[in-house]
């Protein structure tokens, strides 16, 4: 009868070594502050032409929604 392999379990620095997790997590963070850029670029543009807060408001919502109702 032939004996199980073990298998063992990667490391975090192991993990982090292979090119395609590198990658994605590059393109992670790179996608994550491009989102956090436009939207503070965005709320920015939006208080300049209303001086409103509230409209500020209306676009973090009008941001939000769409992922909540999913």
């Amino acid at each position: 009868m032939n004996e199980p392999t073990e298998q063992l379990t990667p490391t975090g620095r192991e993990v982090l070594r292979s090119p395609g997790v590198t990658a994605f997590m590059v393109a992670q963070f790179t996608m994550t502050v491009g989102v956090m850029l436009q939207a503070a670029a965005l709320g920015k543009h939006i208080f300049d032409i209303t001086d409103n807060a509230l409209d500020i408001g209306w676009l973090g919502l009008a941001e939000f929604l769409p992922a909540a109702l999913l």
